[in-house]
């Protein structure tokens, strides 16, 4: 899952989630409608929490690039490694809220293959 949310925040794809199988849910593992509520929603958080540190590293290595791009080198200066950036600067600028899986965005199917449905 990491390697292809990865993959498509590369290459700005804005992806749709499909969690295939709910069928399985009730049928096999006998879940009652709040179990499978909070089955899901386990499953969301998970993988929202990878996009969000994608989010996260792309906006720091941004930060990072544009604060040593935007240095002017001087006998008084730090070194790089010893460069303090103010991360929570970068990430509070920027606008993450199109980037999560959530039903309400539309961008989550549910879907069943092997019986032909889905919805979202």
């Amino acid at each position: 899952t990491h390697v292809v949310l990865r993959q498509a925040w590369l290459e700005n794809i804005k992806p749709v989630l499909i969690l295939n199988k709910i069928d399985r849910l009730i049928t096999e593992l006998k879940y009652t409608p709040m179990e499978a509520h909070l089955h899901l929603q386990q499953i969301l958080e998970q993988i929202n929490a990878v996009t969000g540190t994608l989010f996260a590293t792309d906006v720091m290595e941004k930060t990072a690039n544009k604060s040593n791009g935007d240095k002017i080198s001087t006998e008084d200066s730090l070194p790089s490694e010893e460069q303090i950036y103010d991360w929570s600067t970068g990430l509070e600028e920027s606008d993450d809220s199109n980037l999560y899986f959530s039903p309400d965005e539309g961008n989550v199917v549910f879907a069943s293959a092997i019986d032909g449905w889905g919805f979202r």
